[in-house]
């Protein structure tokens, strides 16, 4: 959770007063190709966890067209899964390289170019390729979220058990 300081929570309390006095956020559209320019150019300064040095390098070689493409970069800038920006980046560019272990996780990968990046794709996909009960797809979650070894390595086992009782391979398996 993101916590801002009272002096840029007042900013964004008189920004919004101001835009709603004229009805502004009504007729911004998630599609707007100036907005992403601005984005594509990484002049982001001031726009809350887009102003970092860092996060511009990533928006000027990602070029973001789509607000799916900030919402992933997001949420990769950050200690663990900023190690799959570039890989992110270049399968965007270069869609044909996508591969997919299991046809099914297609269906589930593909808005984020074949990344699992956000923990409902690890959730369902536990409960689809290794019939993870929702109970225990959370328990992955909260297992990777806590870095818990012991509780990753046990629910990884119960991930290639479900996942050969279900005839995948076990070598693709302890790939995902």
């Amino acid at each position: 959770m993101d916590f801002l300081s009272l002096n840029t929570l007042s900013i964004i309390k008189n920004t919004l007063k101001d835009i709603n006095n004229k009805n502004i956020l009504k007729n911004i559209s998630l599609k707007d190709k100036k907005i992403f320019h601005l984005f594509k150019k990484g002049n982001t300064k001031g726009i809350f966890q887009f102003e970092s040095s860092g996060i511009q390098d990533f928006l000027i070689k990602l070029s973001p067209n789509n607000f799916e493409d900030l919402i992933a970069l997001n949420a990769l800038y950050r200690p663990g899964p900023i190690q799959f920006i570039d890989k992110y980046i270049f399968l965007k560019k270069n869609k044909e390289k996508i591969k997919y272990k299991i046809p099914i996780m297609k269906k589930y990968l593909k808005d984020t170019y074949g990344i699992t990046i956000y923990q409902e794709q690890v959730m369902l996909l536990s409960r689809l390729i290794s019939s993870f009960t929702k109970k225990e797809s959370d328990l992955l979650r909260i297992a990777m979220g806590k870095k818990n070894i012991y509780l990753l390595n046990t629910m990884k086992k119960k991930f290639i058990i479900g996942g050969i009782k279900n005839n995948y391979k076990k070598k693709i398996l302890l790939n995902i």
